[in-house]
């Protein structure tokens, strides 16, 4: 489960919530959706949902903030199991899903879980949190490679009596 799976179910209500992420592209893709989700939306529903626009949009080379936006979340939806997997050269190299009908719906509470969320592309251990009593952190650490395995770490952190504390 990834940190926005995380977010988008806990909805955060109160205070700001703070979405990091190393990939830029999906940062890219949170800035574009707080601030033109309509065009996004309509645009990405105007792409043709087959293989052959697939492999056109995997190949394209965005110019804009926008642009790498629509292709985000296009290929987000149409790859194989939504998996964004990148090669060494940073190439997109996911094959196509086959679905249907892939869904681009994006709810107006997840528009303003983002628009209301301070967003950063770096290094989690940069960002400079402050926090409080009863405050719920969760970090998915970047995945090593050790020899033949992928290893990923996850942590889900209480704030408790001035102490921090995993479970």
């Amino acid at each position: 489960m990834g940190g926005g799976a995380v977010y988008f179910h806990l909805e955060p209500k109160i205070g700001k919530g703070i979405i990091n992420d190393s990939n830029a592209e999906l940062i890219n893709f949170y800035i574009e959706l707080s601030y033109n989700f309509k065009d996004l939306i309509e645009t990405v529903k105007s792409i043709p949902n087959n293989k052959e626009y697939f492999n056109k949009i995997r190949k394209f080379k965005p110019e804009t903030s926008f642009e790498y936006a629509v292709r985000y979340l296009y290929l987000n939806k149409t790859a194989y199991s939504g998996l964004m997997r990148y090669n060494s050269k940073g190439e997109f190299n996911t094959p196509y899903g086959n679905y249907k009908n892939p869904n681009f719906e994006i709810t107006q509470e997840q528009i303003d879980l983002v628009k209301s969320a301070e967003i950063h592309n770096c290094d989690f251990r940069k960002i400079p949190i402050t926090y409080k009593l009863n405050d719920f952190i969760f970090v998915i650490h970047p995945m090593w490679k050790l020899g033949k395995d992928i290893i990923s770490y996850s942590l889900l952190i209480k704030i408790k009596k001035n102490y921090i504390s995993g479970f």
